[in-house]
């Protein structure tokens, strides 16, 4: 029996990863570099602790030179969260947040972020309340593609593996909820729609227009 939907953040509820590609790109781009598609595509979904080099010291050996690398984060970082709220929630999250809500089943987030940056923008779109559990990479040791944060989500809803099934759009994402034993959709978004997600139970191209119960079913057939 469905007790409880579990949501990924970046890139499933707000698509921050196209915003950031972008400036990233942008950037790279002002000293006569190509942003790699390789970086983009280990980093998605991944916590920062787990990139092989931050953007800027990635660009800065690039380059072959030393450049100012905390200043150019911090533009970066600008940048990039002034394009993130500007975008709205992605397709289908309110409506299927109202569905769960109403059904009275559990609502979790399990995000390689901070709980600054992921509380910040729920508030900001007025879906902080709708959430039961909010999991984040400063509560446990490792992100994903590592299970720690879905193992702690469920154990904090007090649900089973069993009892749920994860809302993803990574393959990293995807890779640490099925470690941890769910059932996973994958949702695309404009960047991952290009990667493998061939790992997930099932995949959609949004949300629009879906139901728990209707999710539900598709991994449940897988």
């Amino acid at each position: 029996m469905l007790r409880a939907v579990l949501f990924d953040f970046d890139g499933l509820i707000l698509d921050t990863e196209t915003p950031e590609v972008q400036i990233l790109r942008e950037m790279f781009a002002d000293f006569g570099q190509e942003f790699p598609d390789e970086y983009w595509i280990q980093a998605l979904g991944r916590g920062a602790d787990r990139l092989l080099d931050p953007p800027m010291v990635f660009l800065q050996k690039m380059c072959g030179r030393t450049l100012d690398c905390d200043a150019l984060e911090k533009e970066r970082r600008r940048q990039t969260e002034a394009l993130i709220d500007l975008e709205p929630v992605r397709p289908g999250i309110r409506e299927l947040l109202l569905e769960i809500r109403q059904r009275k089943l559990l609502a979790g987030i399990a995000s390689s972020s901070m709980h600054s940056w992921v509380e910040g923008h729920l508030k900001r779109l007025g879906l902080f309340e709708v959430f039961d559990k909010i999991v984040c990479a400063d509560d446990v040791q490792n992100a994903k593609p590592a299970p720690d944060l879905y193992l702690k989500l469920i154990q904090e809803l007090g649900v089973g593996p069993e009892e749920c099934f994860a809302l993803e759009d990574s393959p990293n994402g995807i890779k640490g909820a099925k470690v941890a034993g769910l059932r996973v959709v994958a949702v695309e978004t404009p960047l991952s729609r290009r990667l493998d997600l061939s790992e997930a139970d099932a995949k959609l191209p949004s949300l629009a227009g879906m139901g728990s119960d209707q999710l539900w079913e598709l991994v449940s057939n897988h």
